[in-house]
């Protein structure tokens, strides 16, 4: 019996569990609140870093001394564009800056680090890195901080992943190139760190930036430190996008992934790269990518719109926990017959934000609670109509795999979506998708299978 402890951390959610490798088989699995993201305060949503590696040194302490379970390797994914900055002696000089921090954005001598940076490289970044820029991207905060002189002048830059292998500090420096790409300092084409953009800003600023050596998912980030003395293996961690692509068993060249989670992504693997601006390309797995379109409003815009209703509802002293259950009773029919428009581009980075969200369409006798969700639902599924149309014109990819949380809550989604993108739409019934991909990646990094597509062939999916 071969046992791999399973780490994903998400934004709201670290789920863990026990694979092995030897029969496939998952077991002891656990969800539990992550390290909760603060308010926006001033652009600014930073977590101290030593919150994540308790956390983290918690949970492996009770699966192997509590649970006595005695795991051989730790698999990583975790969320992206998020970073920690070091000192040269591996001490942190800041907190966990979360995705959602956007200080870029704000002044320093008349002009943002978002504008400089951008004036400087002009429309270079998204041929070098694959992605569009957006001001919440680490490499821009990471300027702001350099030119505000909140950092080092020598200074070490990192992602979640090595933040939690840092843990018992047993590091090795190396670093997935799904996290690199994710800290906005990833050459996907020459598949190495952008040393332009560290020249910029050692230029503008005087700072020294290092990265972490980019590594592919058999190796070792790091060692987690056993209550009884034994030194096990963390490997590298890799993207949860990614991660939960795989997880999902999505075929390279045949199906179209659309995760639906906090936020949202569709995504295809080794796909024609499509010559539209809003599609980008992150690296995959061994050699492979994605051609992507990331950043589109899910759960974080449809907990605004029905956190309005549960406000209302909890200042007339009724309880506000119902909406959800209401969204989720939404008839397909109506969803897809809806007046009411709403635009869920309630956050600056998210794909297409314009001005902020808003409901269209509302006419007299007709702005009912009822039609409210049926047009919230709508709207929501509509998004994806239109990004599918994005990455795959063509239409070569007829088979469409949901996956994430949301499809959870609100099953009728795969409905809807199935009309309205005219494909074969189904919702993966593994137990979760994430945990089924780093599964697969212990196949590769225990030496059991030559590469991710072969592991994925091992075993089938475990049911819900």
């Amino acid at each position: 019996m071969t046992q791999y402890l399973l780490v994903d951390f998400g934004t709201t959610r670290v789920k863990s569990a026990i694979a092995d490798l030897e029969t496939g088989q998952i077991s002891h699995i656990d969800s539990r609140p992550a390290c909760t993201i603060p308010a926006v305060e001033h652009e600014n949503s930073e977590i101290p870093i030593k919150k994540f590696q308790d956390q983290f040194a918690a949970l492996c302490t009770e699966y192997y001394i509590e649970r006595g379970i005695s795991f051989t390797g730790i698999m990583l994914s975790c969320q992206m564009h998020g970073f920690s900055v070091l000192r040269s002696n591996y001490e942190p000089a800041s907190g966990y800056i979360t995705w959602k921090d956007e200080r870029s954005s704000l002044s320093i001598a008349g002009k943002t680090s978002w504008d400089l940076f951008n004036q400087h490289f002009g429309a270079r970044f998204r041929p070098i890195t694959g992605m569009n820029p957006r001001p919440g991207l680490p490499v821009f905060n990471l300027l702001h901080m350099a030119r505000q002189g909140t950092i080092p002048k020598n200074a070490i830059v990192v992602s979640l992943s090595e933040v939690l292998c840092l843990v018992s500090n047993d590091y090795t420096d190396l670093i997935h190139p799904t996290m690199l790409a994710g800290l906005g300092i990833y050459d996907i084409e020459e598949l190495e760190i952008a040393t332009d953009f560290l020249q910029f800003i050692s230029d503008e600023t005087g700072c020294v930036i290092r990265y972490s050596s980019s590594a592919d998912e058999t190796k070792c980030g790091g060692f987690w430190h056993s209550p009884i003395g034994k030194k096990v293996p963390i490997y590298v961690g890799v993207g949860d996008h990614q991660c939960t692509v795989l997880g999902a068993g999505n075929i390279p060249g045949e199906t179209l992934s659309i995760n639906l989670g906090t936020g949202s992504q569709v995504a295809a693997i080794d796909f024609q790269y499509a010559l539209n601006e809003q599609v980008e390309k992150r690296p995959y797995f061994g050699e492979s990518n994605l051609t992507t379109i990331t950043h589109i409003p899910a759960g974080r815009a449809l907990t605004e719109y029905i956190g309005f209703l549960e406000d209302v509802s909890r200042m007339v002293g009724n309880p506000g926990d119902v909406f959800w259950d209401l969204l989720s009773k939404t008839d397909v029919k109506a969803a897809l017959e809806a007046e009411l428009e709403f635009d869920l581009g309630i956050f600056s980075s998210c794909w297409r934000y314009s001005s902020g969200g808003g409901i269209r369409n509302i006419n007299e006798s007709k702005f009912t609670l009822k039609n409210y969700f049926s047009g919230l639902l709508g709207s929501f599924c509509r998004q994806y109509q239109a990004v599918a149309q994005c990455i795959d014109p063509s239409r070569a990819l007829t088979k469409c795999i949901l996956s994430g949380g949301i499809p959870q809550k609100l099953p009728q989604i795969a409905e809807i979506l199935s009309v309205q993108l005219n494909r074969e739409v189904v919702r993966t019934e593994a137990i979760d998708e994430a945990l089924i991909g780093l599964r697969t990646l212990a196949l590769v990094a225990s030496g059991r299978a030559p590469d991710y597509k072969q592991a994925s062939k091992f075993f089938a999916f475990e049911k819900k």
